[in-house]
């Protein structure tokens, strides 16, 4: 039980969250706590999303963004197959199947 926040932090602003950190943790906690996460200094913090909610987190071009949530409750996503199932889910949420080539 519980929740996850995802953070996604730029390596470019590193400098502006050290030189604001008491900031940057006051923004984080409340991000966390309210649930409607947020931009802070140097970071996005998304949504927290209950633990058995699977998230993929797509992230470049200095933004970031939930691609793919869902329950998926006793996934192991440290696993190959863990991943698959995902990728799985994911990939019909956009319309397509997923076929293993040999």
């Amino acid at each position: 039980m519980g929740f996850m926040t995802v953070i996604v932090a730029s390596n470019d602003e590193a400098h502006d969250i050290k030189k604001n950190g008491e900031r940057f943790v006051n923004d984080l906690h409340h991000a966390m706590c309210s649930g409607d996460g947020a931009d802070t200094v140097g970071a996005t913090v998304h949504p927290p999303q209950h633990t058995d909610i699977v998230q993929v987190v797509l992230a470049g071009g200095n933004t970031s963004v939930i691609a793919h949530a869902s329950h998926q409750y006793g996934t192991n996503v440290k696993s190959r197959e863990g991943q698959v199932e995902v990728l799985r889910a994911w990939a019909r949420d956009l319309g397509f199947d997923l076929v293993e080539c040999d």
